[in-house]
């Protein structure tokens, strides 16, 4: 997607504001990560959990060797 030519900032917004998906074919595959959060901290330092839905944390959990308890604590932000 190096070619200004044919990707221009208006052509990639404009396949942006489609909503619909664009198959491009790279010449070089790029890395991709895709993080799934069941649990996430609030500006407040108060941890929430979530249910997992797509049943993505026992794997991890079981490869890990142990079982996922849920303790209540309040984490302080730091200051500065």
């Amino acid at each position: 997607m190096d070619d200004p030519d044919e990707w221009s900032i208006d052509t990639i917004e404009g396949v942006i504001e489609s909503a619909k998906t664009k198959t491009v074919h790279l010449d070089q595959p790029i890395p991709v990560f895709l993080l799934y959060w069941t649990a996430f901290v609030e500006d407040d330092g108060m941890v929430h959990f979530r249910e997992d839905i797509y049943g993505r944390d026992k794997p991890i959990l079981d490869e890990l060797g142990g079982e996922f308890q849920v303790r209540e604590r309040h984490i302080r932000k730091r200051e500065g």
